[in-house]
């Protein structure tokens, strides 16, 4: 079945950087939104669209989001998506009416779950500034080879049995069992450490390269580390996330080098310890309300279909180009 995703788009927003208020001239234009497929596609067996990231022309970075996967993501705390949420409407490139329908209930969406997307997402960041920066002072110096781990060229063990080896107990299996699979668990680990530098070193974008050159570390990660902290914050105390973010100065001092790596592990070294007080201090709810939030799903799901607002969806369109299926 096919149909016209233009046509059923609640929601669309200028996203990232410009939004933060860091962007810079070399900063792409990102785009997120919402839409509403029809009902032909939403109770489909067939079809199980959630999003489409992939475009012809002149988009390069554009995603739309299932109203549905957007809800579940919403409720999950996701920190991407929830930003969604608060997003000045001078950043919008479209909405419908229903749009505001689905801003009134923001509040359900916002938990103390919070606290622990956020500092998730930070870490995240956090691991790749350290990988990337030990990739920069110690790059791995050789493919792994199995020869080299002492190991056979064919696996005798497969990863499932691999891993069970390695929880049974010493003195229940043979010693040369276990040591077989301590050796294929060592070559797998620098293999994937190795196809994750070779990715690296591949996609880097050039002038990111230089600033990690210059600086000793990504300093985009590290300012995108430091914003998801300032924002965690903010809704932890709040319920609210500002945009653009009123640090955006230092943030873009932070992506110009302005700290030594050093001086950054400093800065973020206790972050986890205030999340953690802000935690206790809150007054959001521990967890999103999850009733509430299906029942106005369903409410907004089928006022939309009432009103016909996505009757001229269905159209000739090729959906599964790009699409999820």
């Amino acid at each position: 079945m096919n149909w016209d995703i233009e046509r059923c788009i609640i929601f669309e927003t200028v996203f990232g950087s410009q939004v933060y208020g860091v962007s810079t001239s070399e900063s792409d234009e990102d785009y997120r939104g919402v839409c509403i497929p029809p009902w032909q596609i939403r109770d489909s067996l067939l079809i199980n669209f959630e999003q489409k990231d992939k475009w012809e022309g002149e988009y390069k970075d554009r995603v739309i989001y299932n109203i549905k996967k957007f809800f579940q993501l919403c409720k999950e705390a996701n920190p991407a998506i929830i930003e969604f949420l608060f997003i000045p409407s001078k950043f919008w490139v479209k909405s419908k009416k229903i749009w505001d329908d689905v801003l009134e209930i923001r509040h359900l969406f916002i938990s103390k779950k919070v606290k622990h997307t956020f500092t998730g997402y930070a870490h995240a960041q956090l691991r790749r500034i350290k990988m990337h920066r030990n990739w920069l002072l110690n790059p791995p110096k050789e493919h792994p080879t199995r020869e080299g781990f002492g190991l056979p060229a064919n696996p005798k063990l497969s990863s499932e049995q691999m891993s069970a080896i390695l929880t049974i107990p010493k003195d229940v299996i043979l010693s040369e069992y276990k040591e077989e699979a301590r050796k294929e668990k060592h070559y797998y680990e620098a293999k994937r450490y190795w196809d994750m530098y070779e990715n690296w070193k591949k996609n880097r974008n050039p002038d990111r390269a230089k600033l990690e050159e210059k600086y000793g570390y990504d300093t985009k990660h590290a300012m995108h580390l430091v914003r998801l902290m300032y924002e965690g914050e903010e809704i932890l105390l709040t319920g609210n996330i500002t945009f653009p973010r009123p640090e955006k100065e230092e943030l873009l001092a932070i992506r110009n080098g302005i700290y030594s790596y050093e001086q950054l592990m400093e800065k973020v070294e206790h972050f986890d310890v205030r999340f953690e007080e802000l935690y206790e201090k809150s007054i959001l709810p521990h967890i999103p309300n999850v009733v509430k939030i299906n029942e106005k799903y369903l409410e907004i799901i089928q006022f939309y279909d009432a009103s016909n607002s996505c009757r001229d969806c269905l159209r000739p369109a090729n959906f599964l180009e790009g699409g999820r299926r």
